[in-house]
């Protein structure tokens, strides 16, 4: 189905809605949790057309932004206030918007984050990159390939920052890279055998309830 808006009094073609996982404009679609949602892509499009407004971007990579959270079930104003941190990851990170929103969507899933925090992700980005020699999407690609297993570790989402900030500027491997490096130690940390090496060693991981020690 192909969707036309109204821009400056002319009618101009602006997608394909199918190629945006909606059928039709405002039509039902399937999340990643398996519930169907009711999508109004009218609305959608006002919304991303203020977004491109606002952060100097073009309605079609906008819409990329929006994409990549509106097919997982968010809406509304939390789908305009995830896709609008999307953009100023991209904006500060120079970025492409639909990349910077995939980053951004791991992050807040593999740290349990909310909508509502999704800034403070990119300010925790922007504030690194700024004072160390990385960029936003090192620390983004870092936190992408290891966030789970540092928080199985006990790391919290700016330990972890630090982590792949501080490895980036100094070896200048890729964020990539030195996630899958982190992911990899990490989980041989965790393994039973890491466990009884630390333990030989007089290192506990855990603390005497059972908790996750603090390895920073």
């Amino acid at each position: 189905t192909v969707y036309f808006k109204k821009v400056y009094g002319i009618d101009i073609k602006i997608m394909n809605c199918d190629d945006y996982g909606l059928a039709t404009a405002g039509a039902g679609y399937s999340s990643k949790d398996g519930n169907i949602y009711y999508t109004d892509f009218g609305a959608i499009f006002d919304q991303a057309t203020v977004s491109a407004e606002t952060f100097g971007k073009t309605i079609s990579e906008t819409l990329d932004a929006y994409n990549m959270f509106a097919k997982q079930g968010y809406k509304g104003d939390e789908l305009q206030t995830l896709a609008n941190a999307g953009l100023v990851a991209g904006n500060v990170g120079d970025i492409e918007a639909g990349k910077a929103s995939e980053y951004l969507t791991a992050s807040l899933l593999q740290w349990n984050k909310e909508s509502s925090e999704a800034m403070g992700v990119v300010d925790g980005w922007n504030e690194i990159s700024n004072n160390f020699a990385t960029t936003v999407e090192n620390l983004a690609q870092g936190q992408a390939k290891a966030g789970a297993t540092a928080k199985a570790l006990g790391m919290d989402f700016d330990q972890l920052n630090a982590v792949v900030g501080t490895l980036n500027a100094r070896t200048k491997q890729s964020g990539n890279e030195i996630g899958n490096f982190i992911k990899s130690t990490f989980s041989n940390v965790l393994s039973n055998k890491g466990r009884d090496v630390l333990a030989g060693l007089g290192v506990e991981l855990e603390n005497a309830d059972g908790t996750m020690r603090d390895i920073m």
